[in-house]
């Protein structure tokens, strides 16, 4: 798996026009960065067409060739002006009076969004005939309108990425600026849009990231609360902590990053039900448990060992595996049910769950109590099962 050491260019590729009125320009303009941090890249619009302009609105529909740029993306609160992502309202003369009306109509479209994965649109529309709520554009004068922040996935793929979306098509796909006063009717009359004659125009930005998004190694596992080849002992909504060597991503994985797959003869498995569980990051841990509340049957079946895999995708996490077992009934957790669980367990009797004492709250509900007991009592006797030949003692990603 290839996390760290990446580079990365982003390039802006814009149509060029002999009369262009609005040109697109990036501070910074290029360079590197790392990509622990990633670079928020101001975004300016200048107006070219001979005279001043009050712009009334504004689309920027970013794409890029790797949904991995734009799942990285954000766009910062901007200090000028009002706090609004991405929009710099400073040349809006009611900000510094009513904050409150800045940023009026406006809107971000999720990255990747549906029904047009892959783009992030945002857009800001002021009041038509109202100049004091709109952006003004000196001719001739770099008009800083926003910042976007840029932090690349962990992948080996380059990236270039368009701010234009000059192949949108329809009314609210693909960049445009519309400027000056009127009504909806002459709308098209002052819309500027790529390919369009005066167009919508800009140069190129190449910025490079290096040393992974990780700033340092990847983390690894240290341990589970009941080790490597852990019993657990609830009936439902088992939990496994997972402690890691520092602090893992705050954004939590989800299923697909791993494997929940219960452990066959001859080192086979059965199917993947990593979907019947959460995920869940505090600090330096991974918290996965079984989503199951009764009557749903748990996930995990009485006396069945399983495996979780990481499938190599959590970015700045190393590769990992875990086996454990399912024991009902097993409050001490050395794989055996017997009188000495049901003393176990007596100890929290009274005691609402938390972490440190869930594996003596057998019937998996809010409180410890005596029919923790009842329900680990029917499972004694019950003979401990061996882990399926052909499988490692101990597994290894």
């Amino acid at each position: 798996m290839f996390k760290r050491g990446l580079v990365f260019c982003l390039a802006l590729v814009l149509v060029t026009s002999a009369k262009a009125q609005v040109n697109i320009t990036f501070n910074p303009p290029g360079g590197s960065f790392p990509a622990a941090t990633g670079v928020d890249v101001e975004v300016f619009l200048t107006n070219t067409s001979g005279a001043n302009k009050e712009v009334r609105f504004v689309q920027l529909d970013f794409t890029a060739s790797t949904a991995g740029l734009l799942s990285g993306a954000t766009y910062p609160a901007n200090p000028a002006g009002a706090t609004v992502p991405f929009w710099d309202f400073s040349s809006i003369t009611t900000c510094s009076t009513t904050p409150s009306t800045c940023g009026q109509n406006h809107f971000i479209e999720a990255i990747p969004a549906t029904p047009r994965p892959g783009v992030g649109s945002i857009a800001w529309k002021g009041l038509t005939q109202d100049e004091s709520l709109q952006i003004t554009l000196t001719n001739n004068v770099a008009r800083r309108i926003g910042v976007i922040h840029l932090q690349p996935a962990a992948s080996p793929t380059p990236y270039t990425l368009n701010a234009i979306n000059a192949a949108g098509v329809g009314p609210d796909a693909g960049s445009e600026i519309r400027w000056g006063f009127g009504v909806i009717a002459g709308d098209d009359l002052t819309k500027v849009r790529s390919g369009s004659v005066p167009a919508l125009t800009g140069g190129t930005g190449s910025y490079t990231f290096t040393g992974g998004t990780c700033g340092g190694p990847d983390v690894t596992l240290v341990s589970a609360d009941r080790g490597n080849n852990a019993a657990l002992s609830q009936i439902r909504r088992n939990k496994i902590i997972i402690t890691f060597s520092g602090a893992v991503p705050a954004a939590p994985p989800v299923a697909a990053d791993f494997t929940v797959r219960k452990l066959l003869a001859g080192n086979t498995f059965g199917p993947n039900i990593a979907a019947q569980f959460t995920y869940t990051v505090n600090g330096s841990t991974l918290i996965v448990q079984d989503t199951a509340v009764s009557p749903t049957p748990a996930a995990l079946e009485n006396g069945s060992w399983y495996s979780i895999h990481s499938m190599g995708t959590w970015s700045c996490v190393a590769d990992f595996c875990l086996d454990f077992r399912v024991r009902h009934g097993d409050a001490d957790g050395n794989g055996l049910v017997n009188f000495a669980d049901l003393a176990n367990a007596n100890t929290s009797v009274g005691q609402p769950q938390n972490d440190a004492n869930r594996w003596r709250n057998i019937d998996a509900n809010a409180v410890i109590n005596f029919a923790d007991l009842a329900a680990a009592n029917t499972f004694i006797g019950n003979p401990p099962t061996a882990k399926p030949a052909g499988h490692l003692a101990v597994c290894v990603p």
